[in-house]
């Protein structure tokens, strides 16, 4: 490691704790994005810290990549280069809540399933795309697609908004004699159908 590097490390360490500052083969690989292995991967657990370490990058011309879950990873533009992941997984506190006013405020790291939880206590709900809040919630990795098969949805559709959950086919080989799926899988698209549904039926 160069010494630039060196005084990196140790300034993103002085700043997350060094035990919040990772930069070993296995983590770097984990936290991959579309390919590339950052250097770094700080995990903050403050906005003042998410602050200092991001005018560290700024100051150092470090490519930087915040990071909740990792389901959803395959959306947006892929970067043409990767210095530091920040793992936002800490910044999990709720920050207010006003059921009377229905409004709450959260950091980055709250998971669907935690304020699904939280809100529940007041029989409130967040109506946010339930099946991928689900999937997130699930650490399943999940994308959006529009299907012209005829399915029972085309019908239901013109009766209430309606979706459908699709888990993958070994080979990719569907709709023929050869078609299957992992149990696996089917495991993960019943868990997620099931958490959606429950979502949309908000609190017992």
């Amino acid at each position: 490691m160069g010494a630039v590097a060196r005084s990196l490390s140790g300034a993103l360490a002085e700043i997350a704790g060094s035990e919040h500052v990772l930069e070993d083969g296995t983590a770097r690989a984990r936290f991959a994005v579309d390919g590339l292995e950052p250097r770094w991967v700080a995990r903050p657990a403050s906005l003042d810290t998410v602050g200092r370490l991001l005018a560290l990058a700024h100051d150092a011309d470090l490519a930087v990549v915040p990071r909740g879950g990792g389901t959803a990873l395959e959306l947006g533009r892929p970067p043409a280069r990767l210095d530091l992941v920040l793992d936002l997984s800490r910044l999990d506190r709720i920050v207010e809540y006003s059921p009377d006013d229905l409004t709450i405020t959260v950091e980055a790291g709250v998971t669907a399933g935690t304020l699904a939880a939280h809100l529940a206590a007041h029989r409130q709900f967040l109506p946010l795309d339930p099946p991928a809040a689900a999937a997130r919630t699930l650490g399943v990795g999940y994308r959006r697609m529009l299907s012209g098969a005829g399915h029972d949805a085309q019908y239901l559709a013109t009766l209430c908004p309606t979706g459908m959950v699709f888990v993958p086919s070994i080979g990719g080989k569907s709709h023929c004699e050869e078609e299957a799926t992992a149990f696996d899988d089917v495991e993960r698209g019943a868990n997620v159908l099931l958490q959606a549904a429950l979502a949309l039926a908000g609190p017992a």
